[in-house]
């Protein structure tokens, strides 16, 4: 029993030698097409480490806008009377911060950030002629330049905090800082504005409706209502973060996100060795795998 042991132990040594010693003699029959097609893979990635545009980050830190003492509070005070005039009063901005990031990232909104800051030919800079100072061919369309606009920022919401991050990226680290700055103060300029109109909105339909009644009480509550659509807009006005408070503003990025070069380069030798021993396989087993498909 032993020695039938010992002899099927020789054979398998012998076998997995004979293997080895195969794969061996296979790369050493290869060796030039082995390694060109691993300097080939890695100089490939070198050269897009080196030519592929640098991206940088900036980052907004923001909150949402204290509410206290705000316009929520004051139109709360009056919903009642309202519902029963018949209309609805703004709520305030931050009565719900998922809306307000809704909004930031709408298509009416980008579209506006997009025209209110010129970014149209640096979004497509490849269709804007410097010299001429005009398009190529057709300027491109508010759908397209608010698509490209939402690739290049994000923005985060941590519930357990209420910490708001808005992160921009860009091939210039100034514009990073640029657009993530004013992204911020254009979103709250947009919600306020927003809100001063709905109740501008208010205050005329509450003096239509006071020119209708000749009941004194009622003419006291519509009174009261418009006082406090008053109120709304003295408190935008003076507010300068109106939706998002901004707790740490977006400094020029001095270390790029992207390329990481090492990691490229690394990536593109592993897939060197794994393309080159994939080639040799197939060449010194070629035969088998024609009579495979056959």
């Amino acid at each position: 029993m032993d020695k039938k042991e010992s002899i099927l132990d020789f054979e398998s040594e012998k076998v997995d030698g004979v293997e080895i010693s195969a794969i061996i003699n296979s790369l050493k029959d290869n060796a030039k097409l082995f390694s060109g097609v691993v300097i080939s893979a890695t100089s490939l990635s070198v050269i897009y480490a080196l030519l592929v545009t640098p991206i940088f980050q900036a980052e907004v830190v923001a909150i949402p806008a204290d509410e206290s003492a705000s316009i929520g509070s004051l139109s709360s005070s009056f919903s009642g009377i309202a519902s029963i005039a018949g209309i609805d009063l703004p709520s305030g901005p931050a009565d719900d911060i998922q809306t307000s990031i809704a909004i930031a990232e709408s298509k009416k909104f980008n579209i506006i950030f997009v025209n209110q800051e010129n970014i149209l030919p640096i979004l497509f800079k490849e269709d804007w002629n410097e010299d001429t100072q005009s398009w190529k061919e057709d300027a491109p369309s508010d759908l397209s330049a608010q698509a490209r606009m939402k690739s290049h920022y994000s923005i985060g919401y941590d519930k357990r905090d209420g910490i708001v991050t808005f992160t921009m990226n860009w091939d210039d680290p100034k514009l990073a800082a640029k657009y993530a700055n004013s992204f911020v103060s254009s979103i709250n300029n947009y919600i306020r504005d927003d809100e001063i109109l709905e109740a501008e909105k208010s205050i005329d339909y509450l003096k239509k409706e006071i020119e209708k009644t000749t009941l004194v009480d009622i003419k006291n509550v519509l009174n009261s209502l418009i006082q406090e659509q008053l109120q709304t807009i003295m408190l935008a006005n003076v507010r300068e973060d109106y939706a998002f408070k901004v707790i740490d503003p977006a400094m020029v990025p001095k270390t790029k996100i992207k390329p990481q070069r090492r990691q490229i380069v690394i990536l593109g030798f592993i897939f060197g060795l794994i393309l080159a021993s994939l080639i040799v396989f197939i060449r010194e087993n070629e035969d088998s795998i024609v009579k495979l498909f056959k």
